[in-house]
């Protein structure tokens, strides 16, 4: 994919940044709207979830911005800031699905329910489901782990020829100069 001809590279960068930007766009307005669906249907989360939920979106939203800012300005400090975000995204997944995959509602022989109507609820309920089911979990959190990396590797390559651009615009500045 990343070849050795300078303009191709860059060029593989962008469409690689901009293909794993747009995976993690279309999951994160997923799962907001699953959260408006599941709160318009008047169903609610313990706080660690609310928390680990925004926690990712801020963290999410934090990074795309520096990511437009690395992207048009080229400056190794917006890159590495995003680079930054991108940590902290990982850290903040891995927390709320080891939470999820823990405990959802608490004690389970307490919550569980008693009708036929109540059965259908549960089955119903998206987030229930999902912690019945802790494959899904786990091969979700190995699927944005994949993402996470080849975003830290994508970054570290855009980093690379930001530093040489940069470099070679030092030298020749000096160059000029004498």
């Amino acid at each position: 994919m990343l070849c050795c001809n300078s303009k191709r590279s860059k060029q593989a960068i962008k469409v690689s940044l901009a293909l794993s930007v747009l995976v993690d766009v279309v999951l994160c307005a997923a799962l907001l709207v699953s959260l408006i669906y599941y709160f318009y249907t008047g169903k609610s989360f313990s706080p660690h979830y609310i928390v680990g939920f925004c926690s990712f979106f801020i963290l999410f939203s934090g990074f795309f911005i520096s990511l437009l800012v690395a992207v048009h300005t080229k400056d190794i400090r917006a890159i590495l800031v995003s680079v930054v975000f991108t940590v902290a995204r990982f850290i903040c997944a891995i927390i709320v699905v080891i939470a999820w995959l823990s405990d959802y509602h608490g004690n389970p022989t307490e919550d569980t329910p008693k009708s036929k109507s109540e059965q259908e609820n549960v089955t119903e309920d998206p987030y229930e489901w999902i912690s019945h089911r802790k494959a899904i979990l786990i091969a979700f959190a190995g699927i944005y782990i994949k993402i996470f990396i080849s975003q830290l590797f994508i970054l570290n390559r855009y980093y690379s020829h930001a530093a040489d651009t940069q470099r070679e615009a030092k030298q020749r500045e000096i160059d000029m100069e004498f």
